[in-house]
């Protein structure tokens, strides 16, 4: 996997991985918003999402020529803000430290 033995640099490895999670996810839901995502489902459905939005962005960056407007870039990262604001933050348990 990540051959390393060192805390440090896995820390750092956890870092990036999250990054890039959270850059896929932010990907996909721009792309939600431009409705590009309907290109990459079935045709079975078109009236709602159907992959993940993690799953999107891995996807479009994959298409290097794919290309989303910035508005479609401050339109997504609006409604995983208004999400966030919205989960219910209490029932989320940490671990055991």
């Amino acid at each position: 996997m990540h051959g390393t033995k060192k805390k440090s640099r896995l820390e750092i490895l956890l870092l990036l991985a999250a990054l890039v999670n959270w850059f896929h996810y932010l990907l996909g839901s721009a792309a939600e918003k431009a409705g590009l995502h309907l290109r990459y489902q079935a045709n079975t459905v078109k009236n709602r999402r159907v992959l993940a939005l993690n799953f999107l962005g891995i996807l479009l960056c994959k298409e290097p020529k794919q290309r989303i407007r910035r508005q479609y870039y401050q339109q997504g990262l609006k409604q995983i803000l208004q999400w966030v604001v919205q989960w219910d933050w209490a029932v989320i348990k940490q671990a055991d430290s």
